[in-house]
């Protein structure tokens, strides 16, 4: 039984600011329940912003699909910039274009083989040959079979 002006418990202060949406409250918080406690904020309020302090740690590794959610969500492609990982930031330009279905933003990736993914995926979805053009892959494999021509040809 808590009564008023006792410290709660981490879980009861982990609740306290889900419930709220307030991330201010987890700052009491050790570091690792802290993490946790904003994570589960940030999925509350759909606030992505929460999460982009996070993650370069192992908690927000571990709920990257939860990040990337939120970030298609909001359809922010501002906030992958923030981000600090090239890794993670091509996989947040991926999720907020095909959630926003905007390839300008595929242009953002680094990473050849998810750019032409991200075209790819994008082409199909909007049916635009145009963006079948912009894939540089020429040549399919046992992992990726996705090439212009390939775009094209099933848009045909």
């Amino acid at each position: 039984m808590l009564f008023s002006g006792c410290l709660s418990s981490p879980q009861q202060i982990s609740l306290d600011a889900r419930k709220s949406g307030n991330p201010s409250l987890c700052e009491q918080l050790s570091q690792h329940e802290k993490e946790l406690c904003i994570i589960g904020v940030a999925e509350k309020t759909k606030n992505s912003n929460l999460c982009v302090n996070l993650i370069d740690s192992m908690d927000c590794r571990t709920d990257l699909p939860l990040f990337l959610t939120l970030l298609g969500q909001t359809q922010q492609p501002n906030l992958c910039e923030t981000v600090s990982t090239w890794s993670f930031k091509d996989l947040c330009y991926q999720s907020v274009a095909k959630e926003a279905l905007d390839s300008t933003l595929c242009d953002k990736i680094s990473n050849q083989d998810m750019k032409d993914g991200c075209y790819y995926t994008l082409a199909l979805a909007l049916r635009d040959k145009e963006i079948c053009k912009k894939i540089a892959r020429v040549e399919s494999n046992a992992l990726i079979n996705w090439t212009a021509e390939t775009c094209s040809n099933y848009l045909s």
